[in-house]
């Protein structure tokens, strides 16, 4: 078994609690409570929010040496209604923008020539010492993304209006950016930053390089209730992100600060469903916050399986445990705690015997085919039902499919219920990694994801995630499988440097799972632009199959699904993963 690795590729910086002088508020009492803005931002603020009687004390930088535009985390005290200084010992130094705690973070100004520069920081009772930072490299192109937008506050005034403070996040956004509501400049500040060293691929060959996400506070007056906004980014040398349509919430009742399709008030009382039966689910006591998403997912388990899914022992994780990691290293920020994404799995149940299983409204006793649909009827709980998603782990599927979602690609285009029939599957894929990412692929396809992004194309090698089929089994599948089908291998074994040679897997491989971020290049392979030798990450690919590492660019079939295709590109699936699957409901059993 592979080392398991925490998703080494992103590290948070939770500037709550980047300086001794800037202790972490008590966030976890304020998660249960209704603030107005002014106080939220106070509470944010914590101790920073209040002048210190000395000055700061500036004891270092987390990165000395960066390009212009890389973000850069101040360690030291007095950091609250502090002021960045840039290039402190010149005539003309210039103060930067810096979070909303103060002076904890700041972005290196974009048209920095390389040198040498002194970095400050000074309050009304004194400036720091300088630091040292060298500047190397030219400024990278930084077009900004919005990934969510959530709620830290909302006040329903009368006469229908509403007023919040919006927590927008997404990727590559400059410190100074300015968030533009309706095409309106807002105030905002910085908040949390997340890093992406992306493995050591090279920037210069991904198409969406994502060296971080950053998350801004954003007070919003007074809007009519239940109505969208528009949201957009721009960066200090003036890149616009696409915009991002927000709804604003309606009233109380509905209120969802953290945008997982669960009001605020569910997450803090209880659910209550609304089939016969149902009793109050206690979803709070299952990890449920108002400020970070949740998912609720049972699995219950098919009895006399050869394999199992793994269960954990003692420090070593199982299956559902690695799920529940991939989730909470999303590259999602939570204003308070942790982040990521809470997935909450029940895999204490269980179902009788069956051969096979199929979305099918009746059971079939001559093949010994079970109907999902009865066996759910029987076994999942009504007071569950519209809050959880319902899984089955099965012996196996008539077509010989490693799994299956309901999801109603035409219709609400979620899903509410799953499977995943690797019980009887062969020893190859009853690894951790086989497993675990064939309950995220179907759990995926409930989100809302398809196996290639926009489309249902299978095996494009520039889309990392365990929707793709290039991606979900890879290890477990034949070295002649991995010949056929590349993709960033770096990535995929969480490793720098792994290659995969003829196919064969690489001796040292991490062990990672994930959705795709939507970093990769896009590819034209009718227009003779393919080159061998950087692949898709910096990696060699034999793109024409014709044994040899070419050194011209050459046209070759890349996206086999879709063979005349002129353009295939990758697709962010955590920005777009949707949660109203179990409300919503999927496709109808035939």
């Amino acid at each position: 078994m592979a080392p398991l690795l925490n998703e080494n590729h992103r590290t948070t910086s939770d500037t709550n609690a980047l300086s001794s002088g800037v202790p972490r508020a008590d966030t976890r009492a304020f998660a249960w409570s209704r603030l107005s803005a002014f106080a939220l931002l106070l509470q944010l603020l914590g101790a920073s929010g209040i002048a210190s009687a000395s000055p700061p004390v500036l004891e270092g930088l987390q990165a000395p040496s960066q390009v212009p535009r890389g973000l850069v985390l101040v360690q030291g005290t007095n950091l609250g209604k502090a002021r960045i200084i840039w290039d402190a010992n010149s005539p003309n130094p210039k103060v930067l923008r810096g979070a909303v705690q103060g002076a904890v973070m700041f972005s290196i100004p974009p048209g920095v020539s390389p040198g040498s520069y002194a970095v400050a920081i000074e309050n009304d009772e004194g400036r720091s010492s300088p630091v040292t930072m060298t500047i190397t490299g030219a400024a990278p192109a930084a077009l900004p993304r919005i990934d969510d937008i959530s709620l830290l506050d909302t006040r329903f005034d009368d006469g229908g209006r509403v007023r919040c403070v919006l927590y927008i996040q997404g990727a590559n956004m400059d410190v100074g950016a300015t968030v533009l509501v309706d095409g309106v400049d807002r105030t905002s500040d910085a908040h949390k930053a997340l890093f992406n060293n992306m493995f050591g691929a090279n920037p210069a060959v991904l198409g969406f390089p994502i060296r971080h996400y950053l998350s801004r506070v954003v007070p919003l007056d007074s809007f009519p209730a239940g109505s969208e906004i528009r949201v957009q980014l721009r960066n200090e040398l003036g890149e616009l992100s696409l915009e991002r349509i927000f709804k604003l919430p309606l009233d109380a009742s509905s209120l969802d600060s953290d945008g997982d399709g669960i009001p605020d008030v569910v997450e803090i009382n209880g659910y209550l469903g609304s089939e016969p039966g149902s009793t109050l689910v206690d979803i709070k006591a299952l990890g449920a916050d108002p400020f970070r998403k949740d998912i609720f997912v049972e699995a219950d388990v098919m009895d006399g399986m050869l394999y199992r899914p793994i269960e954990r022992l003692g420090a070593t994780p199982g299956t559902f445990d690695i799920a529940r990691e991939m989730f909470a290293n999303a590259p999602i920020l939570n204003p308070f705690g942790p982040n990521g994404i809470n997935l909450f799995v029940d895999s204490s149940g269980s179902v009788p015997s069956w051969e096979l299983l199929e979305f099918r409204s009746t059971h079939d006793l001559a093949t010994r085919t079970a109907s999902f649909a009865l066996l759910k009827q029987d076994h999942f709980s009504p007071s569950r039902r519209g809050l959880f998603h319902y899984a089955i782990w099965a012996r196996a599927h008539p077509l010989g499919w490693s799994g299956e979602s309901n999801i109603d690609f035409d219709g609400s285009k979620v899903g509410n219920d799953f499977m995943v029939t690797l019980g009887d599957a062969p020893v190859q894929y009853q690894t951790l990694k086989s497993q675990a990412a064939t309950f995220a692929h179907e759990l995926g396809h409930n989100l809302g994801q398809r196996h290639g992004g926009t489309n249902h194309s299978r095996f494009k090698p520039n889309y990392w995630s365990v929707m793709s089929y290039a991606w979900q089994l890879r290890m477990s599948q034949a070295d002649a499988f991995r010949r056929r089908y590349p993709t960033c291998t770096r990535i995929y074994y969480a490793t720098d440097g792994a290659e995969e040679i003829d196919g064969t897997v690489p001796q040292v491989t991490g062990f990672v799972i994930d959705y795709s971020e939507g970093i990769g290049p896009e590819l034209a392979p009718n227009a003779g632009s393919l080159n061998e030798q950087v692949g898709v990450c910096g990696s060699p690919i034999d793109w024409n199959k014709n044994g040899v590492i070419d050194s011209q660019y050459v046209t070759a079939v890349v996206d086999e699904d879709e063979p005349a295709a002129t353009k295939v590109t990758d697709y962010p699936n955590w920005p777009n993963l949707r949660f109203d699957g179990p409300r919503l409901g999927g496709r109808v059993t035939p």
